[in-house]
């Protein structure tokens, strides 16, 4: 495995800084939607509507390896201000499934705040073929996220095998999760790679399993300890990035008997 030379560090100006604003909305309920009443022993039904900003600075080494530093900020509302319901069933409906009908159970509107800060360093790329046409390199990372939404902090990392691994640090993600990378870039031709990673976070608050900061509400006991298991491929072409992840998640709240897993496809466009 090829390392990051030493004399890649924290120091000096970064070679690339970038900022993203974004809108986001995450919704969560229990396994059980068709039920009325409140399910004690499953997770709140929760909405959580945001705003958020960030500031990413990637620092450059040889071979393709670098820093990425990202500070973030994300502010909005938890509650039926934040519209689950609403955004939910309208496409339930579309779609023609079954509706959630446990909506009246859900967490109370509170306003949200999350600060987070993620390191990721990439190693420097190393031949898998003749030619050095595929490489491979591997993404550590650490990661800290503070706020009444959230409070956490987690280490992990992603190994990856492709072709021009320097456009990007890894597939983005909805956190909490393995982070990835907002911003790439692309010399135009096809560019792809396979990936898998994993991540072990230490879970201080978790406002979707807690409940309501100063409100009573519906919570569960909450496991301490959560890993993240994913596994995916991107494709990267002129101005666009397609990257599809699956993810496995270790059990959330103590009541939780199994694994969740999902998809999740992502398409990218740089101005």
């Amino acid at each position: 495995m090829a390392a990051i030379p030493s004399n890649f560090g924290p120091g000096g100006e970064p070679a690339s800084q970038r900022w993203a604003v974004s809108i986001g909305h995450s919704m969560f309920t229990p396994d059980d939607t068709d039920a009325f009443a409140l399910v004690p022993d499953d997770r709140p039904y929760a909405a959580w509507l945001y705003f958020g900003f960030s500031v990413h600075s990637v620092y450059e080494g040889a071979a393709g390896a670098a820093r990425q530093d990202v500070f973030s900020v994300e502010a909005g509302i938890v509650g039926p201000s934040a519209l689950g319901e609403e955004i939910q069933n309208t496409y339930h409906k579309l779609i023609n499934v079954e509706l959630s009908n446990g909506w009246d159970n859900q967490l109370s509107d509170e306003p949200g705040l999350k600060l987070g800060f993620v390191r990721k360093w990439r190693s420097a790329h190393w031949d898998v073929s003749t030619g050095g046409r595929y490489q491979a390199d591997v993404i550590p990372h650490v990661a800290v996220t503070l706020g009444n939404i959230m409070t956490d902090a987690s280490i992990g990392g992603l190994v990856r095998l492709g072709e021009n691994l320097h456009d990007d640090f890894g597939p983005p993600r909805i956190r909490p999760g393995l982070p990835g990378s907002e911003t790439f870039d692309s010399d135009g031709a096809l560019d792809w790679y396979v990936f898998a990673g994993g991540e072990l976070r230490a879970v201080a608050r978790n406002i979707f399993i807690d409940g309501n900061t100063w409100k009573d509400s519906h919570s569960v006991d909450r496991e301490p300890l959560v890993a993240d298991l994913q596994a995916g491929f991107a494709l990267l072409f002129d101005r666009f990035r397609l990257t599809y992840t699956h993810v496995f998640v270790s059990p959330e709240f103590e009541e939780q008997s199994q694994w969740d897993q999902f998809g999740a496809l992502t398409l990218s466009f740089k101005l």
